[in-house]
């Protein structure tokens, strides 16, 4: 699933009517919204570090997510000196108030430039070379604890800058500048997902474990390590059947060792 996450709801309203997301009739604490057809939510966060820790939190508790899902923060930022809706994903995220930094992950080839973030408490006139905002550093606290590093990113919009200022910003131009780079979030899902499709099926049980536990009494602590094995035979035999090197009658332990055994000789090569 793909989890989008806004501050506001001028950010936020572009992409519920791109995606046609509907909104969830349950009374909650957040408004969430969701598309079966995009297999995505978005929850509108509100302003600040805490609003945005504790929105993923709850959303987590209501959609039960999986390591492989998607989270992205999409905002507006300041900066001092790019150009008003320039879009950008972050590559450091710095939490000035509570001194924690983190590196979001990039495994592959994004489609637009990243430059570090600062999450702040308060908005700042005092613009540097680098992004602010209130939210990030909240949001990715929380949902590194959830999710996979590398499908956890931040997206931000510049809206204001040294010459021209936050507090002229209003809601239809904020709007507008989401609309404008809804490609390029499109874009970013787009490279997110087949690594997301990936995870989910290496989370998937493996097609033999339930083949060779219904022909073999396996403890529930062989099974564990039966479930292990074949995980690992998946990446380095991917074309070889582990049911052809097993006879029904073998006891468990000797299963075991020989699916050990072909992986450990099994050729293993590491392509970056």
């Amino acid at each position: 699933m793909i989890h989008l996450f806004c501050a506001l709801a001028c950010e936020a309203k572009p992409l519920i009517n791109h995606f046609a997301l509907e909104m969830d009739q349950i009374k909650r604490l957040f408004n969430i919204y969701y598309s079966d057809k995009h297999n995505m939510s978005l929850t509108i966060t509100g302003v600040g570090h805490r609003n945005a820790a504790a929105a993923v939190s709850y959303h987590a508790g209501c959609s039960n997510p999986f390591a492989s899902d998607i989270w992205l923060n999409i905002g507006i930022a300041g900066h001092a000196s790019a150009d008003l809706g320039s879009c950008y994903l972050a590559n450091k995220i710095s939490d000035v108030n509570r001194t924690h930094t983190w590196y979001p992950q990039f495994v592959v080839a994004m489609p637009c430039q990243s430059l570090p973030l600062m999450t702040l408490d308060t908005p700042s006139k005092q613009y540097e070379e680098c992004l602010f905002d209130m939210e990030a550093g909240g949001f990715y606290e929380m949902a590194t604890r959830l999710g996979t590093n590398e499908l956890i990113h931040c997206i931000k919009i510049v809206s204001d800058n040294d010459q021209q200022h936050f507090s002229n910003i209003n809601a239809e131009q904020v709007s507008q500048y989401i609309t404008d780079n809804i490609p390029v979030i499109e874009k970013v899902i787009e490279v997110l997902l087949p690594r997301s499709e990936e995870l989910t099926k290496l989370a998937e049980m493996p097609e033999s474990y339930n083949t060779i536990t219904e022909q073999i009494h396996f403890t529930v602590s062989e099974r564990i390590k039966l479930n292990r094995l074949l995980r690992q035979w998946q990446l380095r035999l991917p074309a070889v059947n582990p049911i052809e090197h097993i006879q029904h009658d073998m006891p468990a332990k000797n299963v075991l060792q020989v699916l050990s055994n072909k992986i450990k000789a099994s050729p293993y090569s590491l392509i970056i």
